[in-house]
């Protein structure tokens, strides 16, 4: 008879999951989810984020490479100022033929050299100055309005209103 009544004792301290431990639990669960939902996006928006600065880069070297491989200026000229000659359209980039024809040239979305527009770079623009630089510091000359010898380019890429990446190069007169 003893040991039907330890059996008895022993079934009886059992017990199931108390309301509290049960609140505990959910609580620790909904923090440990949290936690993770905030670290997914995170890594999502440096995700993004990542991917528009590569984006913005191409777009960026791309013109940068396209104007450099232009002559310093106007071919058959000895001097000309900043800024597009007659013929060269402020619509197209096809018929630019020296570094400053690009100055001032804004293009939304980006196109190619030929006008034919960049197809998924929709919110996205370049803009591009040109100057002329002292040849010592490659800074604006206090005499910026003459000529130096050396232009400094800059582009900008922009992306929903916010600049994303600025490259700068230079191209010296060769014939100086």
């Amino acid at each position: 008879m003893k040991r039907i009544v330890q059996s008895r004792q022993a079934t009886s301290t059992r017990r199931g999951i108390v309301l509290w431990e049960a609140a505990v639990s959910s609580l620790l669960v909904g923090l440990v989810l949290l936690t993770a939902t905030q670290t997914l996006a995170t890594s999502v928006r440096m995700q993004t984020a990542a991917s528009e600065r590569a984006r913005a880069n191409a777009l960026a070297n791309a013109l940068v490479c396209e104007i450099l491989e232009q002559s310093y200026m106007e071919p058959g000229q000895t001097s000309s100022a900043i800024g597009r000659e007659s013929g060269e359209l402020a619509t197209s980039r096809a018929n630019f033929d020296d570094v400053d024809d690009y100055h001032g040239w804004t293009d939304t979305p980006p196109q190619f050299k030929d006008g034919s527009t960049m197809s998924n770079f929709t919110g996205w623009q370049r803009q591009v100055a040109v100057e002329w630089v002292a040849l010592t510091t490659l800074t604006q000359s206090p005499g910026s309005a003459s000529e130096t010898g050396m232009k400094r380019i800059t582009v900008t890429v922009i992306h929903n209103s916010k600049t994303i990446i600025t490259r700068v190069a230079t191209k010296a007169n060769a014939s100086s």
